[in-house]
């Protein structure tokens, strides 16, 4: 509070006697020297990743994505969870910065969600995966770059299922009477951005499974990306569906 006043007494003071140029000048530089001084607090993307590395209290070894977006004038932060066979991490953006593992941030909505689970066996990994192999007989579409998905319908929704390497692509869309399915022009979407954006190789299989949308007001857990690491399962949760395959995926 100190800092603040004797800022404010500065710049009427130079309000006083320079020029309007100036005093932006020394507006910007004042406000920007109490940004920087504040305490401990981590406030780029590259000093909040470092620091959800040092706070990471699992053995299970912690896996990031290649790159972390944040949106314009938003800060990154994190909260941290690690156990003996897991570990959790939740992400958020907010607009002043946060450290991380504030208690604060229990009551603000993550924007994704990353976490690791180790099993015992390398299958117990691979079923928790939840990978879709091709089956042969069901209705084929054509979605593009030579890719086919395949298509079943359960309770009012349609999947659609492709394959692109080690990896099974699902989307999921409901079906309204009189409306069209939108699943279809969804998968499309995804199989050409994955023409260009590189998935991380799973050892053995991945699984990801979308909702044909990107409703603000989904639940962070509408659309997953899983793949597996030996006996480690790993596992990115976001609500929007597009935004979750840029942030798992190299460009």
């Amino acid at each position: 509070m100190k800092r603040m006043m004797v800022a404010m007494v500065c710049i009427t003071l130079l309000q006083a006697c320079a020029t309007d140029e100036e005093v932006r000048r020394s507006v910007s530089l004042s406000t920007d020297t109490l940004e920087e001084e504040i305490p401990g607090v981590k406030q780029t993307v590259e000093e909040v990743v470092d620091e959800i590395k040092i706070q990471h209290a699992s053995p299970v070894e912690l896996i990031l994505p290649p790159g972390i977006p944040v949106s314009e004038g938003m800060y990154l932060t994190a909260l941290t969870h690690g156990e003996e066979t897991n570990y959790e991490v939740k992400l958020f953006e907010t607009e002043s910065p946060i450290q991380v593992n504030d208690p604060q941030l229990e009551e603000l909505e993550p924007f994704a969600i990353l976490s690791g689970t180790l099993f015992e066996l390398e299958q117990e990994a691979n079923r928790a995966v939840n990978y879709q192999p091709i089956q042969e007989g069901m209705p084929k579409v054509d979605l593009g770059y030579g890719v086919i998905g395949y298509q079943e319908g359960a309770a009012g929704s349609t999947y659609t299922t492709f394959h692109e390497g080690r990896w099974s692509v699902t989307v999921r869309s409901s079906i309204s009477e009189g409306e069209k399915d939108i699943g279809v022009d969804f998968a499309k979407q995804i199989v050409e951005r994955l023409e260009t954006q590189l998935l991380p190789i799973p050892h053995e299989n991945g699984s990801i499974l979308l909702t044909a949308n990107e409703q603000a007001d989904n639940p962070v857990e509408a659309n997953s990306v899983t793949w597996q690491e030996g006996n480690v399962l790993y596992e990115v949760v976001m609500a929007n569906p597009l935004p979750l395959i840029d942030f798992v995926t190299e460009k």
